[in-house]
């Protein structure tokens, strides 16, 4: 603290009160002492605006986590630098206080994860589910949920200018992420959320109704402890107890994991790191004051040395310090890369009992030594220190009679202290997806929570054998289980699924030459059941421009040729009520032009010939909630155009359950949709369609190369939110990080190589986390999820 030195001294030349009498005075000065005197600060607003003093005003943001852990080297020093940008964007009349809470939920959290049984011949795997999710949970990490957040502050003369202020220094923070690249999202606190955080440490163990909070009168009532029995080396707030300790000797350099691993001692915590950025034109000029003057007295100790006969290097050890400091701070201050701060790191640790807590404290100390630094209790201080890790925004210590405790730290010194680790997939109400690989807390995903997905389409991606089949009837039994409206529709071209739809009652639908089940090609959904803007739809013009697209797959089709069958639709369904293809052939034949007769010709395979399956009223139950089109048998050549019909009558099922029932869509084998560009933008168009009317599509392929390999591919993979990524093979990686930029390092160390079965990474709206869902061999679920193919 190179500023702060010659006030210390002057200090010691007065009259100086103890730690018990300085608080003394202080507590004499209220009238009324009471646990709300602890509390330092004047009036929290319902908009979350907290007065801490004269002129002083601070608020609160949420932080979400940030893909840190798991990051290659190059994105680690990306966040590292965006957050030094974010700090020196702060000008000297900001505070900046990062708080981070590690709190213990216990069973609260898994509660809504489990699923309630319905004694239904199901209800095993319910209970296997149930099972594994709570023996994960047990795991010490699962037992405590990590919560991020910034306190900005502003010196301002009123409420309403301090807010302005803050908002722009909020803006300017979050900025500096962006331009970067990294995906850090400030959610402002209103009044009874920011009350909810400070009464985790003003009430331990005891939550806040949210009834008792008095918005009207903004006091400190809602917030304050019951009781608090203030000790020199501890706290006792109600039945908890509490200790605040700070980091007393720092390293010229801290790495970046001291925060995780206080995290990692699984101890109900807070970490909060001040930083008070100084006036930097004044604290140039006082450096640079400070090295002329060092330099003068160095060379008055030499000349001193050389008449005491002493050799010109003997000098000082507080002289080289400050030459040394001066330098150091010169080079950082260079091109105004790095700004000083007035800082303080101060951790309050929370315990059932003294002898946990001197364990504890124990703990803390022993990380603190592991990373280089020294963490001591604050002595005599406890008050001030419990304040000062309050997110008020100002450090109470600052306030103290002395300095101790607070030191000067660059910008890199405060950025190295990421509080970020690996982003977390938790959505309270969601389905179990299995663990976080690196912090091994549970992975929750809601698909249907709009709020979460705003587009809750899909892809599940994975070489041959690395569990993709798995991965995806893991989920399709999620979804009957926890949703008995739902319905499920599966295509599937190689009989994948059909232990699993036998297993669990689903409608099985063979399509294939000779077999009794048809759909009608020519069946129009009910107008009535589309939206406003489908209704302005032709649906002759779109039934002709499927025939069109249909015919395309299976013969070339001529500029007349493709005149007729927009004719003869137009007069079939003029003729029909409901009309099938042996219809329309019959129209075409009635047409007198030679172009017609060919067209019969060519025609006749599929409406009264051996490919007729598309050609008869449709005649298969398909109000199953579980439906699967197997297509395995299929003539290969009709496969593209059975994959249209198909889709076309998924299509109407999608509109006739809208507002009913969600309808989950599988794909498996989907690149085969891919091979042309025609056919490509035919199912990518129906993809946003069926979205359009609230259903959930999710393909399934090991060929992601073919999914790249055409504009309509890439943007269906670039605007897909979920998506698990399983083992890849080595091409197939280089082209997810060359096209859509996906993290190469994240990628190969998590889906390159041969990582077991089951195991890669799960993509939620932009957030990519590793993950891992291995189901116990000797379980109903494993037996049911891994059931040998039978066609």
């Amino acid at each position: 603290m190179l500023f702060t030195k010659k006030k210390k001294r002057k200090k010691l030349e007065k009259p100086r009160l103890s730690a018990r009498e300085y608080r003394k005075s202080k507590r004499l000065e209220k009238l009324k002492p009471s646990t709300q005197d602890t509390l330092r600060f004047e009036r929290l607003y319902d908009n979350g605006l907290i007065k801490v003093g004269d002129k002083k005003f601070s608020r609160q943001y949420r932080l979400n986590d940030v893909a840190y852990e798991a990051a290659g080297e190059t994105q680690q020093d990306g966040v590292v630098l965006s957050y030094a940008k974010a700090l020196n964007s702060l000008d000297h009349h900001d505070t900046f206080e990062l708080t981070v809470i590690n709190e213990r939920v216990g069973e609260r959290a898994i509660e809504n994860l489990l699923m309630p049984l319905t004694s239904d011949k199901n209800d095993v795997y319910r209970s296997e589910i149930n099972q594994i999710m709570a023996q994960k949970f047990t795991t010490s990490e699962n037992e405590f949920q990590v919560r991020r957040y910034i306190t900005l502050s502003a010196d301002s003369r009123s409420a309403e200018e301090g807010d302005k202020d803050i908002n722009k220094a909020a803006k300017d923070f979050t900025q500096r992420f962006q331009e970067n690249g990294i995906d850090l999202r400030f959610e402002s606190l209103n009044g009874k959320q920011r009350a909810h955080v400070l009464n985790f440490m003003t009430n331990p163990g005891d939550e806040l109704p949210i009834r008792s909070l008095d918005m009207a009168k903004s006091n400190k009532d809602a917030v304050a402890s019951r009781t608090m029995h203030i000790d020199s080396g501890f706290l006792k707030i109600n039945e908890k107890f509490a200790r605040i300790m700070y980091i007393h000797d720092y390293p010229k350099l801290m790495e970046d994991k001291l925060i995780r691993e206080l995290l990692r001692l699984n101890r109900e915590m807070v970490i909060s790191i001040h930083a008070e950025p100084y006036n930097m034109q004044e604290t140039k000029r006082k450096v640079n004051s400070i090295a002329t003057q060092n330099k003068i007295d160095m060379r008055r100790q030499q000349k001193d040395n050389f008449k005491d006969g002493i050799g010109e290097d003997m000098l000082s050890g507080a002289a080289l310090e400050i030459k040394d400091s001066t330098a150091a701070l010169q080079a950082d201050f260079k091109d105004n890369t790095q700004k000083l701060f007035s800082g303080t790191f101060t951790i309050m640790v929370m315990a059932d009992s003294k002898e946990d807590l001197r364990t504890a404290t124990t703990d803390i100390k022993g990380v603190g030594q592991g990373q280089g630094v020294n963490i001591e209790s604050v002595y005599n201080y406890q008050e001030e220190g419990f304040n000062t890790v309050l997110p008020l925004g100002h450090a109470v210590l600052n306030e103290l009679p002395t300095k101790e405790f607070m030191r000067d730290m660059t910008t890199l010194n405060v950025a190295t202290q990421v509080p970020f680790t690996s982003v977390e997939l938790q959505s309270p109400h969601g389905e179990f997806f299995g663990q976080n690989q690196i912090s091994k807390n549970l992975i929750t995903i809601d698909r249907k929570n709009r709020d979460e997905l705003i587009t809750p389409s899909g892809l599940i991606l994975g070489s041959s054998g690395s569990g993709k089949s798995v991965a995806t009837k893991y989920q399709i039994l999620n979804t009957l289980l926890n949703h008995p409206d739902d319905r499920i529709v599966i295509v599937d071209p190689e009989s994948e699924y059909l232990p699993i739809g036998r297993a669990l009652g689903a409608e099985i639908l063979d399509i294939s030459t000779g077999t009794d089940n048809h759909l009608n090609i020519l069946d129009l959904p009910n107008r009535d059941d589309l939206d406003s803007e489908d209704r302005k739809l032709d649906l002759y013009k779109e039934k002709t421009n499927l025939l069109i697209s249909l015919l395309s797959d299976v013969m070339p089709l001529t500029p007349g040729e493709r005149g007729i069958i927009d004719r003869v639709t137009q007069m079939t369904y003029e003729r029909n009520s409901k009309p099938t293809l042996m219809d329309w052939q019959n129209v075409l034949d009635q047409q007198e032009d030679e172009a017609a007769a060919e067209l019969s010709n060519a025609m006749f395979p599929y409406t009264k010939g051996a490919q007729n399956i598309f050609a008869y009223e449709t005649n298969i139950d398909l109000s199953n909630r579980f439906i699967i089109f197997n297509t395995k048998s299929l003539d290969s050549t009709m496969k593209p155009f059975a994959m249209k019909v198909i889709l076309d009558q998924i299509w109407k099922q999608v509109v006739s359950y809208q507002n009913k029932a969600t309808t989950w869509l599988y794909f498996d084998e989907i690149q085969v949709n891919f091979e042309t560009e025609a056919n490509a933008q035919w199912f990518t168009n129906l993809w946003a369609r069926v979205r359009k009317y609230g259903a959930i599509p999710t393909g399934i392929t090991q060929n992601v190369i073919t999914l790249l390999g055409n504009d309509a591919g890439q943007k269906m993979v670039s605007n897909t939110e979920f998506m698990i990524l399983l083992r890849q093979k080595g091409p197939d990686l280089q082209k997810m990080s060359d096209v859509l930029g996906y993290d190469s390092v994240l990628l190969n160390q998590f889906c390159g190589g041969r990582p077991p079965k089951g195991t890669g990474l799960i993509q939620v709206d932009g957030v990519m986390i590793p993950f891992e869902n291995e189901i116990p061999k000797n379980t109903k679920l494993f037996e049911l999820l891994n059931t040998d193919v039978r066609a």
